[in-house]
C-alpha cells in the first residue's frame, strides 16, 4: 500500500522533513550496532521508507485486515515502538485514522508505554483520537446532549456519538488499568476540550479519572461545570466532577453554580416538550404531578427528578456525596428548597403539591416547619416572591401560625428575619393573637422586637438606617419597611399586648402562661360544655394508678406520650433559661431531669411528683462539684402560681414543690449548705412563707436554730421579718397576675393600682404568719437569739 501523507495538523516543510529522515536513520543505525561494533542489517518489518513509516506505520494508516497486522505483532513486538520523521508511533497513526479497537488493543499491549508518549508537536495518541472523534460528529444536529433521551433522534445521536468515541474511551481504560495519569502539559487540557465536543459521559469520568491535577484551578472549574451544566451530563459525570473541584474552589462558590443548575434544570422540566410515546405535549413536572408517584414515572421523567434531587441537596450544603443522601425522604425535600436563600416560588409549590403532608413534618435535623423556614427566607429581590413562598408553606393548614420552633411562633421569627411588612400583615390576618405573644428567648413582645429588629429591603440585605428625610434614599426605598410602621401595625392588631395581661375567658390559655404549665393543665383539665375548665377523671385516674405503682415502666401509650411530651418540654426551657450560664446540665439525661424542673418555678407540683416516682435516685444527687441538691433548687426556685380552677385532684405527700422535694431527700441534704446557707434559709431569703417551708420546718427543726452567718448571724425567724426576705412589687404582682384579669381599660388605672396595693397586703400578712409560725415551732429560738447578741444590746 502506498503512504498516506501525514494530516494537516502535522505538516512540515520539505527541509525539515529531510532532515529529521536523516536524524531518524542514524538514530535507527546507532541503536543496531552490536557489542562488537559491527553492523547487522534491520529486520524487514523495521526499514523505513522516506517519511520514516515502517510497515507497521503503514498498516495503521490504511485499513489492514486484522490477521495480518496481527501476523506483524507475531514477528516482531518492536513494530510498536518505531517512530517515523514526526515522531509518530503505529499507535498515534491508529487513532488518528480510527482504526479499529483491536489493533489499537494489540498496540498498547505490545508496549504499554506508548500510550503516553507524545509526537514531535507534543500530542499524544489519546489527543489524535479525540481529535478524530471530533471530525466525525455530525455538526448539522441542533440542540443534542446527554440528558435522558424522549425521541429516537436524540437516542441515534446518543449512540453514535458512543460508537465514535470508542477508542478515546478504549485509550483511557487503558491508562486506568495501568495507573497512567495525564502529565503531560498538553494533555491536561483534554478534559475541557472533550466535554466541549460532547465527549460521551463514560468518556468524561474516565479523563477526570486519569486527569487528576488538570482541574488545577478556580477557572477551570467554572468552565467544567458551565459545560457539564450546559450540555446536561448525568448525576454520576457531575459528582466525579464535584469530587475533583473540591480542592480547587471554594464552597460557596460551587454550592452558587449548583443553585444555578437547579434553577435551570427545573425550568427545563416545567417545558412542554414533544416525546416519542406521548401523543401531546407533556413537560416532565405536570408528569410527575399526575402520576402521583415516583414509581408510576417513565425513564425520562425519572431521570429529571433524581437530577433535581440531586441539584436540591448540593445547592443546601446537606452533603456532596450522592449515594448517601439520595436517600433523603421526599417529605424532607421541601425544606431543603426552603433553606435555600433565593428559591424559587414555583419550585417550593411544586414540592408541596407533591407531597401535600411535608408541611406538617419538621425537618429531620433542624426540627423547623415549613413555615418556619418560610419565614426566615430574606435573600429575594422582591417582596412579591417572598408572599408567594409564605403563602405556598401556609397553605392547607392555618393552624400552622401557631406551631412553634424551638419555642418561637412564625411570627417572631419573621420579625427576627427582618421580613417587609406584608409578609407580617398576612400572619396577623390569620391571627391576631399572635402579636400578644412573647418571645421566649428575649421576653419581648412582637411590637418590641419590631422597634429593635433591623429591617431589610429589597434585596435581602439589612438597612443600614442612613435616610433622607423621606425615609427612602435607596434603591429599593418602595419596598423598605420602617421600625415604626411594623410597630405600629402590631399594636393595631393587638393593643391589649402593651398590658401585661392573662387571656383566661375562652377555653385557650394563652399569654404568658410557661409551656410547661400548660402542658400539665391540659393533661390534667378539659374544657366543657359550659366553658368552664373541669378535672378529667380518665387521665387523673391513670396519674393516681401510675403514683401509686411501684412500677416506673408507663405502659399506656397515650401517658406515655404525654410524659415524654412533658420531658422535652423542660428541657426546652432548661437549654432557653440557662444559655448564658456556664456550668449546665447534660440535656436528655434523666438523672438531672428533676434539677432542670426545679430551675422553671412554673413546673406544676404534679409533675415533680410524678419525676420522683419515675427517678427516686435523682432527688439526692448533688450537681457536679458543688453542694447544689435539688431541695436546694426548690427552695432558691420561685413558688408555684396555681390558675384559678386547679385543685387537689390528686392526694400528694405535700401541697408544694418544695415539700415534696423535701419529704424524697435525705435528711442529712436538708443540713447542707449551698452557697453558705441551709435549705430553710434559702427558702425564707427568696421570699416563701409558711405555705412552702413548713415540711422544711417538721423534717429538720434543728435549723430553726441554725444563725445565719451571712446576714449578722441572724436566725430564721428574723430572716423571715428582715428586708432580704420581702420580694419587690412587681414579683409580688407577677406570682399572682394569673389569677386575675387586668381591666385593659387606660381609664382603669386606678382599679389596677388597687389590686397592687391588695396584693401587697396580702403578702404583708402572710409574712407575718410565716414569722408566727417559725417562733411557735420553736419558741426557744427568741432566746437563743437574745444570748447570742449578747448583754451589750439593750434593745434585744
Amino acid at each position: 500500500a502506498s503512504p498516506a501523507p501525514p494530516p494537516a495538523e502535522g505538516q512540515e516543510t520539505a527541509d525539515a522533513t529531510t532532515n529529521t529522515n536523516e536524524k531518524n536513520t542514524a538514530d535507527t543505525k546507532e541503536k543496531s550496532l552490536d557489542d562488537t561494533g559491527t553492523e547487522d542489517l534491520l529486520a524487514p518489518l523495521l526499514q523505513t521508507d522516506a517519511l520514516g513509516y515502517t510497515p507497521m506505520h503503514l498498516a495503521c494508516v490504511e485499513k489492514m485486515p486484522s490477521k495480518l497486522s496481527q501476523q506483524l505483532f507475531s514477528l516482531n513486538k518492536d513494530v510498536a515502538i518505531m517512530k517515523d520523521n514526526q515522531g509518530r508511533l503505529p499507535l498515534h497513526h491508529a487513532a488518528l485514522h480510527h482504526q479499529s479497537a483491536g489493533l489499537l488493543d494489540r498496540l498498547v499491549r505490545s508496549h504499554p508505554a506508548t500510550i503516553a508518549v507524545p509526537d514531535s508537536f507534543g500530542r499524544s495518541p489519546l489527543r489524535y483520537a479525540l481529535l478524530q472523534a471530533e471530525q466525525r460528529r455530525d455538526k448539522s444536529l441542533y440542540g443534542m446532549d446527554w440528558k435522558y433521551p424522549v425521541t429516537q433522534r436524540q437516542a441515534r445521536w446518543q449512540s453514535t456519538q458512543i460508537s465514535q468515541w470508542s477508542n478515546v474511551q478504549l485509550l483511557l481504560k487503558s491508562m486506568i488499568r495501568r495507573k497512567k495519569l495525564l502529565f503531560h502539559a498538553n494533555d491536561k487540557a483534554l478534559v475541557l476540550e472533550a466535554v466541549q465536543c460532547f465527549a460521551p459521559p463514560d468518556v468524561v469520568c474516565f479523563m477526570l479519572t486519569v486527569g487528576v491535577k488538570v482541574v488545577a484551578n478556580e477557572t477551570t472549574s467554572v468552565i467544567l461545570f458551565s459545560l457539564l451544566f450546559r450540555f446536561n451530563y448525568p448525576i454520576n459525570v457531575i459528582e466525579v466532577a464535584l469530587q475533583m473541584c473540591l480542592r480547587t474552589m471554594s464552597m460557596p462558590k460551587l454550592v452558587h453554580f449548583f443553585r444555578q443548575g437547579l434553577v435551570r434544570h427545573f425550568d427545563e422540566g416545567c417545558m412542554e416538550i414533544y416525546r416519542d410515546l406521548c401523543e401531546t405535549k407533556l413537560s416532565f413536572r405536570d408528569e410527575l404531578l399526575e402520576a402521583g408517584g415516583v414509581a408510576a414515572l417513565e425513564d425520562a421523567c425519572r431521570n429529571w427528578w433524581d437530577r433535581l434531587k440531586f441539584f436540591l441537596i448540593v445547592s443546601t450544603y446537606q452533603g456532596l456525596h450522592y449515594d448517601e443522601d439520595l436517600g433523603i425522604p421526599q417529605d424532607q425535600l421541601v425544606h431543603s428548597a426552603l433553606s435555600i436563600p433565593d428559591v424559587a416560588p414555583s419550585l417550593v409549590d411544586f414540592l408541596l403539591r407533591l407531597t401535600p403532608d411535608c408541611g406538617l413534618q419538621p425537618d429531620v435535623k433542624s426540627g423547623a416547619l415549613p413555615i418556619h423556614l418560610a419565614c426566615k427566607n430574606t435573600k429575594h429581590t422582591s417582596i412579591g416572591k417572598r408572599m408567594q413562598i409564605f403563602k405556598c408553606a401556609l397553605e392547607g393548614d392555618s393552624n400552622l401560625r401557631r406551631k412553634e420552633y424551638r419555642g418561637r411562633l412564625p411570627l417572631h421569627l419573621a420579625l427576627l428575619a427582618g421580613q417587609p411588612l406584608p409578609v407580617l400583615q398576612a400572619i396577623l390576618a390569620l391571627d391576631t393573637q399572635t402579636a400578644a405573644q412573647r418571645d421566649p428567648m428575649t421576653r419581648l413582645f412582637p411590637f418590641q422586637m419590631a422597634a429593635l429588629s433591623h429591617p431589610s429591603n429589597g434585596n435581602g440585605e439589612k438597612k443600614d438606617g442612613k435616610e433622607d428625610a423621606k425615609g427612602s434614599n435607596h434603591p429599593h426605598g418602595d419596598v423598605v419597611w420602617s421600625k415604626l410602621d411594623a410597630s405600629f401595625e402590631l399594636l393595631r392588631a393587638c393593643p391589649i399586648a402593651i398590658f401585661p395581661k392573662m387571656y383566661m375567658g375562652s377555653g385557650n390559655l394563652k399569654g404568658d402562661i410557661n409551656p410547661i404549665t400548660l402542658h400539665a393543665v391540659n393533661w390534667c383539665y378539659e374544657y366543657s360544655q359550659d366553658k368552664k375548665w373541669v378535672p378529667c377523671e380518665y387521665r387523673i385516674q391513670q396519674l393516681k394508678e401510675l403514683l401509686s405503682s411501684k412500677d416506673t415502666e408507663i405502659a399506656d401509650e397515650d401517658l406515655k406520650q404525654r410524659w415524654t411530651k412533658a420531658k422535652q418540654l423542660i428541657w426546652q426551657l432548661y437549654k432557653i433559661r440557662s444559655a448564658k450560664q456556664k456550668s449546665k446540665l447534660k440535656l436528655g439525661d434523666d438523672r438531672y431531669l428533676i434539677d432542670a424542673a426545679l430551675m422553671n418555678g412554673s413546673t406544676p407540683p404534679l409533675l415533680i411528683a410524678i419525676i420522683l416516682h419515675q427517678h427516686p435516685a435523682s432527688v439526692n444527687k448533688a450537681l457536679s462539684k458543688n453542694a447544689w441538691y435539688p431541695v436546694h433548687l426548690a427552695a432558691r426556685s420561685p413558688s408555684y402560681s396555681p390558675l384559678p380552677f386547679e385543685t387537689s385532684c390528686i392526694e400528694l405527700p405535700a401541697t408544694t414543690t418544695l415539700g415534696l422535694v423535701a419529704n424524697a431527700s435525705k435528711p442529712e441534704n436538708l443540713k447542707t449548705l449551698a452557697a453558705g446557707k441551709t435549705p430553710l434559709e434559702l427558702a425564707l431569703t427568696t421570699g416563701k412563707t409558711w405555705d412552702d417551708i413548713q415540711e422544711l420546718a417538721k423534717l429538720h427543726p434543728e435549723s430553726l436554730l441554725h444563725p445565719h452567718s451571712q446576714q449578722n448571724g441572724q436566725y430564721p425567724f428574723q430572716l423571715a421579718a428582715s428586708k432580704e426576705s420581702s420580694p419587690s412589687a412587681y414579683k409580688i404582682v407577677r406570682s399572682r397576675s394569673v389569677l386575675e384579669q387586668w381591666n385593659t381599660d387606660p381609664s382603669s388605672g386606678a382599679e389596677n393600682a388597687a389590686k397592687i396595693k391588695g396584693y401587697r397586703e396580702e403578702y404583708r400578712v402572710e409574712k407575718l404568719t410565716t414569722v408566727f409560725e417559725l417562733l411557735r415551732a420553736k419558741p426557744t429560738a427568741v432566746f437563743v437569739a437574745a444570748r447570742a447578741i449578747g448583754t451589750n444590746s439593750v434593745s434585744c
